[in-house]
């Protein structure tokens, strides 16, 4: 193996290191004994640090030239680092030393090796698993706002009963964001990863139009949808609740305004931030409450928090504005109070989101629907006008999503075993009093309707492999075909006299067990057992209550925004860089131990590490 770049641009990447490159006369190194003894006065004269003893010369360095490529594009990739980095002067000379780094377009060779690859593992964890898949869309656009993409995520509960997601398509959309355009290029995905057969729900993005599942749901076989499709639409509980959070924040825009002018004002100087520290001792604020922070107003999160820390820094605000006389910007008194009346509102948001961002399937999410919906409820009869009319708009967004997704949460909560239909009956007397019973009674029908159509699906397919299994009878075995007929049709009639398997669930009592196990010990407790209402469970927990990853949990931009190096490359680069970096990360937060070799090569690179690891094992042996 070489350490040249120009020399190694047409071998593969490994997978696992395991096959060491021998590089000589390597660069000396200042660090000895795992401590530093470098000065600064060593980076500019390494004659007088030999003589003075604080260099260390290593006479072979263990190297490897194509992890180095590896790491190089995984760095890349994950870390949203830009292409151009391997051309940076600075960067070829911290490599230099030991290795030619490799062109752009090698690098993006590489890449696309790693993104082929990591593809046909995503795409077999799909069509082996047998469960359906929750579908969400979602929109994206370039820095410059010139080039449009659509991401394409699909979400399942894998055969070892474990929550997985993975991003299918980054996509360009090469006309403007149509209902038509969006719904065919989704449509081609599902088709082309051969999954269009197996969609529960499909969530839309709140930037697109409501009538976009529709129009999608013609491309699809309606006899394949759970229910024809009555259950197919679905919404983003983040997107909700992020619309429902600005509604709060229009009614405070001013005060906004004046608290970020405050956080500016005291931190423009060293002076006026000692200023601040020091007021706030004296008040007896500690030191990490009394931390100025600028929100970012991309970031919902960051301006309620802002806006909390400023409420409890209000005495210091005030304290200082008798001493500065140029502190023209603090808010009156009228306008901290309602601050205060609107934070108070919001931190239900705040809490709420957080506290669903750690679920991993959406047994338990029917009952912070109810929660949200009663608080909200109440807030719109209170006797406060500002808080009543506010409330009203915040209610208006939130039924809208209460229509899409109440009755697929409320069956997730069926199939918990600590609920059942007594927890449907409990969230719903609160919020509709005399006419709870019905509305109950409507998500028993539910429930029923979706375990006959998994029944019927499956006797099919139990008919069909028993067709396939008999064809082609000899006739030396024909005698016995009577036999076999009379076994099967004496079988069915012991099926019919048997409870149905949702009654027998439905009326065995409730199972308590601690909670703080929430959604794992729910998977854990169906995943033992094939029968026809494990398959419906695995389909409808693992539907997503929000449709986007944690870290863009808290936008408020109707879409999300590629960084400025990648809105300039092609877009199939673009994609191959998203989704790679999706399936990376997603193995990364999963803590597979097997990333190792299975994410990062390819192939014909396993075949390399393993020739080369049986190599060293024969050097090792003894003689």
């Amino acid at each position: 193996m070489s350490s040249g770049g120009s020399s190694c641009d047409s071998i593969d990447l490994v997978s696992d290191i395991q096959s060491p490159a021998v590089v000589d006369d390597a660069k000396p190194s200042h660090k000895e004994d795992g401590v530093s003894s470098m000065q600064t006065s060593d980076l500019y004269n390494l004659p007088l640090c030999e003589r003075a003893g604080r260099l260390k010369t290593i006479n072979q360095l263990t190297f490897f030239p194509m992890g180095v490529r590896r790491d190089l594009a995984k760095a890349i990739i994950l870390h949203d680092y830009p292409l151009s980095m391997v051309d940076h002067m600075g960067f070829r000379e911290l490599f230099n030393s030991v290795y030619s780094l490799v062109s752009q377009n090698t690098l993006k060779n590489d890449i696309s090796k790693i993104h082929e690859f990591n593809r046909g593992i995503s795409m077999r964890l799909f069509n082996e698993t047998k469960s359906r898949i929750a579908i969400t869309v979602d929109k994206w656009i370039s820095c410059d706002q010139t080039k449009r993409y659509i991401a394409i995520t699909g979400q399942i509960i894998n055969n070892d009963w474990k929550v997985q997601r993975r991003m299918m398509r980054f996509v360009n959309v090469p006309c403007a964001y149509t209902n038509e355009s969006v719904a065919k290029l989704t449509a081609e995905c599902l088709f082309d990863w051969d999954v269009a057969s197996k969609i529960s729900t499909i969530a839309i993005d709140y930037a697109f139009d409501e009538k976009l599942t529709d129009i999608l749901a013609d491309h699809l076989s309606s006899s394949s949808l759970i229910l024809g499709g009555k259950l197919l639409r679905m919404r983003c509980f983040a997107r909700t609740t992020s619309l429902m959070v600005k509604e709060g924040f229009d009614v405070i825009g001013n005060v906004i305004e004046k608290i970020r002018e405050s956080i500016l004002f005291w931190t423009t100087t060293p002076q006026r931030e000692r200023d601040f520290k020091e007021a706030s001792r004296e008040l007896s604020i500690s030191e990490s409450d009394s931390k100025l922070n600028l929100d970012s107003v991309s970031k919902w999160n960051t301006t309620f928090l802002m806006l909390q820390t400023a409420l409890l820094l209000k005495p210091v605000f005030c304290h200082l504005k008798k001493q500065e006389f140029e502190y023209l910007c603090m808010p009156s008194e009228e306008e901290w109070e309602l601050a205060e009346k609107v934070v108070q509102k919001l931190r239900l948001f705040y809490r709420m989101i957080n506290c669903v961002s750690k679920y991993r399937s959406a047994n338990f999410f029917f009952f912070d629907l109810c929660y949200m919906k009663i608080t909200m409820s109440k807030w719109v009869i209170c006797t406060d006008e500002v808080v009543r009319n506010m409330a009203s708009k915040m209610l208006e967004i939130f039924d809208k999503y209460w229509k899409a997704v109440r009755d697929i949460f409320a069956v997730a909560s069926v199939l918990d075993q600590r609920f059942k239909l007594e927890g449907v009956e409990g969230g719903f007397e609160d919020i509709y009093g005399e006419g709870s019973q019905k509305e109950v009674e409507h998500i028993r029908r539910l429930c029923y309707d979706l375990f006959n159509e998994y029944q019927s699906k499956a006797s099919l397919e139990k008919t069909k492999c028993d067709d396939d299994s008999s064809g082609g009878v000899k006739d030396s075995d024909k005698r016995m075909s009577g036999y076999e007929k009379y076994i099967r049709e004496k079988r069915k009639r012991e099926k019919l006299d048997e409870k149905p398997e949702l009654d027998d669930y439905l009326e065995k009592e409730t199972y308590s067990f601690d909670k703080r196990l929430g959604d794992i010990a729910v998977l854990d407790w169906w995943r033992y057992g094939s029968s026809i209402l494990n398959t419906m469970v695995r389909d409808i927990l693992a539907i997503p209550i929000l449709s986007v990853p944690p870290e863009h949990m808290f936008d408020t931009e109707d879409y999300r925004i590629l960084s400025p190096h990648r809105s300039i490359l092609h877009p199939t680069m673009v994609e191959k860089l998203m989704c790679t970096q999706s399936w990376l990360w997603t193995d990364i937060k999963d803590s597979y131990r097997v990333t190792n070799s299975y994410s990062w090569g390819t192939a014909d690179d396993y075949a390399v590490v393993e020739h080369e690891a049986a190599e060293e094992a024969k050097l090792a042996q003894p003689h």
